[in-house]
């Protein structure tokens, strides 16, 4: 049976199951509410209507898929003001950047980089490259936009390493708006 048929069914007997539930509202209300037939019109009222609500919520059979629509305009590329794979050792992998090189960026201490930028950065997105293999996967990043505790100029990032526990050498992806 098609969709609309099934819908168009279950429609009917939601209806009909409507109509049954208000003649026996009806002969409640004519026994006067009170007495064992009431009590028992009562009972059939309630599993009345939990039916036709069982049956009013179910869903349809899916329909038919729509026709493709056109294909959408190529948007700019790397619409961030920067972003850098910044390798363990602060150096920055060129070919996966854009407005930031190793000239940008310095490692002072073990797992802190200092980025020095010719731009006002007013947020920023880091993650740890964490597909380094075993032991990698529970590294984590975090970035400060101002100046941070170990950086003169900002952002400053932090790679932390759990197992260690403590700082850690390690690379990132970094986005800079």
């Amino acid at each position: 049976m098609s969709g609309e048929g099934n819908r168009l069914n279950r429609v009917r007997i939601v209806g009909i199951a409507a109509v049954i539930l208000g003649v026996l509202v009806a002969q409640i209300a004519l026994a006067g509410g009170s007495g064992g037939s009431a009590k028992k019109l009562k009972k059939q009222v309630a599993a009345l209507q939990q039916q036709v609500d069982t049956l009013a919520r179910q869903p349809g059979p899916k329909g038919d898929k729509g026709d493709t629509g056109t294909t959408g305009t190529t948007g700019a590329t790397g619409s961030a003001l920067a972003y850098a794979y910044v390798i363990g050792n602060g150096s920055v992998d060129s070919a996966n950047s854009k407005n930031i090189s190793s000239a940008n960026v310095s490692s002072p201490s073990t797992g802190v980089y200092c980025f020095d930028l010719p731009f006002t950065v007013h947020n920023a997105v880091v993650t740890p490259d964490n597909g380094g293999g075993a032991g990698t996967e529970d590294r984590t990043a975090q970035v400060s936009v101002d100046v941070g505790t170990h950086c003169t100029t900002g952002p400053e990032v932090e790679i932390w390493d759990p197992i260690t526990p403590g700082l850690a050498s390690h690379s990132f992806y970094i986005v800079l708006n």
